[in-house]
């Protein structure tokens, strides 16, 4: 969010205590998802105004996000398998009908990138807009695992009316002082 600060001293920025390993922030995301999407929208539902359940839908879109995004790093790379094993063949592969939408995927992508990195470089500078990239892949991966943990820590609520919860260690963010 980039809001100037009340005071006029600098930017409202999240600076939060997030894992900083893989499997901490895994633990930490399915808690997260098993709370807000599973368990929220067993014991809420969907009940209320129209405001009310777009914010429940957003809130637990994350599962579908999930399995789209474990389809779709799957099928990347069975894609470039396909087209190798055709041109291994001699088998043409020349569909101009999906040529658009590939297209328009690729510019949307590119513009989340540059807003990603754009925004990174103005509360992080250079250095962590250069790495927005890498961070988005790492993000899906610690997302796709989360919600396959989080599936199952829902799966034995349900079947055995407990849930573990898994307490994160936190480390406090760095003051801007202090770099």
């Amino acid at each position: 969010m980039r809001i100037p600060a009340a005071d006029g001293g600098g930017m409202v920025a999240v600076r939060a205590c997030f894992p900083h390993t893989i499997p901490a922030a895994v633990r930490q995301k399915s808690r997260w998802i098993t709370g807000i999407a599973l368990a929220g929208w067993d014991r809420l539902g969907w009940q209320g105004g129209i405001a009310e359940r777009w914010m429940r839908l957003r809130d637990r879109r994350t599962i579908l996000a999930a399995m789209v995004l474990i389809a779709a790093y799957i099928a990347l790379p069975a894609w470039g398998l396909a087209w190798i094993g055709a041109q291994c063949l001699d088998r043409s592969t020349d569909s101009p009908a999906p040529l658009p939408l590939i297209l328009a995927n690729v510019m949307l992508l590119a513009w989340r990138i540059a807003m990603r990195m754009s925004i990174t470089r103005a509360s992080h500078g250079w250095a962590m807009a250069l790495l927005a990239p890498v961070h988005m892949i790492i993000g899906n991966i610690v997302a796709m695992m989360a919600a396959l943990r989080a599936l199952g820590l829902y799966t034995n609520l349900v079947h055995h009316g407990r849930l573990r919860w898994d307490k994160t260690a936190h480390l406090p963010p760095i003051a801007d002082g202090a770099r």
